[in-house]
């Protein structure tokens, strides 16, 4: 059987969307290892950031487009075209259609919900051919062998570097699975639901993945670790482990992490690693507004965790939601937020980003959603 699978289309004409910066489908790549280390099945992927999603499927048994919520009319469109042109079975998987089943099949023939190795394995070699899988998830050791083994040099990485040159004036990057999961449990996010297990890489896969790419990527790029809390519980001693043995990053690396984890001692150490730049879900400088959206982090750990990274030289990316849901907030607290938002820049003199949305957007699984949809306040799009 052969199968081909299909990032996300991105147009990049909403403000949700368009400063996302085109990246490979790390994750389809995963699939394509699984499936191919334990099947006869042959995986190509498509990635639709720079890649032609509109091709001639016809060789192809099956067609798996992953999808969420930003893209999802765009996907349902491309799955559209593809029912109507060519005789396969179209597999939707990922996080929107793991809580919104119904609307994928409606131009789809498959939905598969959670994690998708073990299911698209499974219908793979019993040719199912429509309904919604379940995906059961990976265990530890098999989430690490598929992640460690990613086919990371198959991915387009020349077409990708020149797109994000081109569109944004940012350099070469690798993006990096090194762990799985996210326990913040922020209202407006779907993730937590989603992935329900933790799992992350040793200190040696880490080192060794980071050695691996550094190879092909160019002098002046960088590596960025993209899971949602690189720092979380027994991941955080990954970092600890490797500085101790003396190890450091081949190229520049960004990390995220939650605010709650920066003290002293593990910027220190980052910094010794050669990380140079730290994400943080900062979101505001208001307690009204940080209780809104259920955040474990008080604004002063915000402020506390952005004046440590100062200090060590960090450059630091702080993502905002400047509005709040109206329960405590008032535009009072907007207001504070912004001058504290102005007092940052200041302060950190061009070290400090801050990427304002306006206000969140709720995804389908997150509470926020549920709440939203009790309330018959949100429809999907």
């Amino acid at each position: 059987m052969k199968i081909c699978l299909i990032s996300p289309v991105n147009p990049r004409n909403t403000p949700y969307t368009r400063d996302t910066k085109a990246g490979p489908a790390l994750g389809l790549l995963r699939l394509k290892y699984w499936i191919e280390s334990r099947t006869e099945h042959e995986v190509d992927v498509i990635h639709s950031d720079v890649e032609n999603p509109y091709i001639n499927y016809s060789k192809y048994d099956y067609v798996g487009i992953g999808s969420y919520y930003p893209t999802m009319k765009y996907d349902l469109k491309l799955g559209a075209w593809i029912k109507k042109t060519f005789d396969v079975t179209l597999i939707y998987g990922g996080i929107n259609p793991t809580f919104l089943p119904s609307e994928y099949l409606t131009t789809g023939d498959i939905v598969v919900r959670y994690e998708g190795e073990k299911a698209l394995e499974r219908i793979l070699e019993e040719r199912i051919t429509e309904g919604v899988v379940d995906g059961p998830y990976l265990s530890e050791s098999e989430w690490r062998e598929a992640t460690f083994n990613l086919p990371y040099e198959s991915a387009p990485w020349k077409k990708i570097w020149e797109f994000n040159r081109r569109r944004y004036g940012v350099g070469p990057a690798v993006r990096l699975v090194t762990i799985s999961g996210c326990r913040r449990g922020c209202v407006f996010c779907s993730s937590t639901n989603f992935i329900k297990k933790i799992r992350f890489l040793s200190s040696d896969e880490l080192a060794a993945l980071c050695d691996r790419v550094a190879r092909f990527l160019p002098p002046n790029g960088i590596i960025i670790l993209q899971g949602d809390d690189e720092l979380y519980g027994r991941a955080r001693r990954r970092f600890f482990d490797l500085y101790e043995r003396g190890y450091r990053f081949p190229r520049p690396v960004s990390i995220q992490t939650e605010v709650k984890r920066i003290d002293e001692e593990t910027a220190h150490v980052l910094k010794e690693l050669g990380v140079f730049e730290v994400c943080l879900g900062v979101e505001s400088f208001s307690e009204n507004i940080l209780r809104e959206y259920e955040k474990k982090a008080t604004v002063e750990d915000n402020e506390r965790a952005l004046d440590i990274l100062l200090r060590y030289g960090f450059r630091i990316y702080a993502n905002i939601i400047l509005n709040g849901l109206g329960i405590y907030s008032t535009k009072e607290d907007v207001e504070y937020t912004l001058k504290r938002i102005e007092y940052w820049k200041r302060k950190g003199k061009g070290k400090i980003v801050f990427g304002i949305n306006k206000e969140v957007i709720p995804l389908p699984g997150s509470k926020y959603w549920s709440i939203l949809q009790s309330k018959d306040e949100v429809k999907v799009k």
